[in-house]
């Protein structure tokens, strides 16, 4: 299925898209602010990608075709209703700063709760990712708890959003 958003395709990510997210996560204010680190190598990501399991991973692309981000809506639990967004990754420094990562996060949020009728969404995100933290709180994430990393001297916030449709 693809989403879209004012601005972007979310496509259900392929094979043949590794390739941009392996330059992506390469990048150091990348692969610094993810919380589970993604392979960084062709062979690695192919085989993550083929392991892949209750988990949709959609590859951001704009309308004219270029390749900018990855989103994740990750250990999806069909049993309790509920889902995390496990990473959000705007690769391309050009769409960095125009909104392109809260209009991701609105329609992933949007698709869990109205196509997948997921009751709850959980993200967790470093301590100094206030960019992401910010962006979270104003789509109606609240806090749920602050504590360490692991494998990390960073803290880690993490978060939930109740879908008040939801019975």
């Amino acid at each position: 299925m693809i989403l879209t958003t004012e601005r972007l395709r979310l496509v259900p990510l392929q094979k043949e898209h590794l390739y941009f997210v392996l330059e992506w996560v390469k990048k150091p204010r990348v692969f610094h602010q993810l919380m589970d680190k993604l392979p960084l190598s062709i062979p690695g990501l192919v085989t993550w990608y083929s392991k892949r399991e209750k988990q949709e991973d959609y590859l951001l692309e704009t309308f004219n075709g270029k390749s900018i981000g990855l989103v994740t809506l990750g250990n999806i639990r069909p049993d309790s209703f509920n889902a995390d967004i496990d990473r959000l990754i705007i690769g391309d420094e050009e769409y960095l700063r125009d909104r392109y990562a809260s209009e991701t996060l609105k329609t992933i949020v949007r698709y869990a709760f109205r196509e997948k009728k997921l009751k709850r969404l959980f993200c967790e995100c470093y301590n100094d990712n206030a960019f992401f933290y910010g962006m979270a709180l104003k789509v109606g994430f609240r806090t749920d708890r602050v504590g360490p990393a692991p494998d990390s001297d960073r803290g880690k916030i993490r978060m939930s959003l109740k879908n008040e449709r939801a019975n």
